[in-house]
């Protein structure tokens, strides 16, 4: 094999291992961050859930909820920021798209969670709250998931 062959199968293969990126460093650096806040979101639904599920009082689940609130408008900021620049590959567009579904579904389920808590402090045992905490974490792991997809 002559080296110049070599050498192009090498760097073909090097190049085939890399994931294709179409966007900036800039944005690269915008996913990364994306990804760590959805690790926090996962993080404070996952206590919200164990808060719901211990029978800790409103005023912890409420904290909780309001965490994650933060979490996830944080999280709409920056996706919809990384959205506007529109330099991501298709691919990494719709993955971010999936991933800002899920945010305005999570902050929708959020806001309902704290009027309910609100207005039912000496109710957090009713199914609907119980389930839409639940519904929260499990549409957390999802987003953590789908922002290292994006990734």
């Amino acid at each position: 094999m002559k080296l110049s062959t070599f050498f192009t199968t090498c760097v073909t293969a090097a190049a085939l291992a890399l994931p294709a990126w179409a966007g900036t460093p800039s944005d690269h650096a915008q996913l990364q961050a994306i990804a760590a806040n959805a690790t926090f979101a996962e993080r404070d639904a996952g206590r919200m859930w164990s808060y719901a599920s211990d029978n800790l009082d409103w005023m912890a689940q409420g904290n909780q909820l309001m965490r994650l609130r933060d979490d996830l408008n944080t999280l709409g900021r920056q996706v919809h920021r990384l959205q506007a620049e529109n330099a991501l590959s298709p691919g990494q567009q719709r993955r971010v798209e999936r991933v800002a579904r899920r945010v305005n579904l999570m902050a929708a389920d959020t806001q309902g969670a704290i009027l309910f808590g609100r207005t039912h402090r000496d109710d957090l045992f009713n199914p609907m709250y119980t389930q839409t905490v639940s519904q929260l974490y499990s549409n957390a792991e999802r987003l953590n998931h789908d922002a290292r997809a994006a990734l």
